[in-house]
């Protein structure tokens, strides 16, 4: 069933919440959200039958996340620190593509981000020059 967190900057964040115990919160990629992908919502289902409690979401200006305006990455990390609270954080961040920059720069801001799962991180450039 669909709940809803509000942002510090007042955008609404469609999400569905599983289980209990330590947090996992799935960060989506700039296309699909929970309507589109039954794979993300069934490994969160799973992963809340193992004692975890896992969140699933609608990225801002996807599915019911509904956004006006630019989509920022500030705006991104706001929904974020939102959905931590909603899981009264810490949490894992698990991000896919770029949902992968958004859980990295998540963590780098200093969120209570206890780890990351990424899969398809879209690195590029020098590690030497970040």
């Amino acid at each position: 069933m669909t709940e809803f967190a509000i942002t510090a900057r007042g955008d609404r964040v469609a999400y569905d919440l599983y289980g209990s115990g330590p947090a996992i919160i799935f960060v989506a990629g700039a296309g699909p959200f929970r309507a589109t992908d039954p794979w993300t919502t069934e490994t969160a289902e799973r992963a809340a039958e193992q004692g975890v409690t896992t969140l699933v979401f609608d990225r801002l200006g996807r599915g019911e996340s509904a956004a006006e305006g630019p989509l920022t990455l500030e705006r991104e990390l706001d929904a974020i620190a939102a959905l931590l609270d909603v899981v009264g954080g810490p949490a894992v961040l698990c991000g896919h593509s770029s949902g992968c920059s958004i859980s990295l720069k998540g963590a780098a801001a200093g969120l209570p981000v206890e780890g990351l799962a990424l899969w398809e991180a879209p690195l590029a450039g020098d590690a030497a020059d970040t």
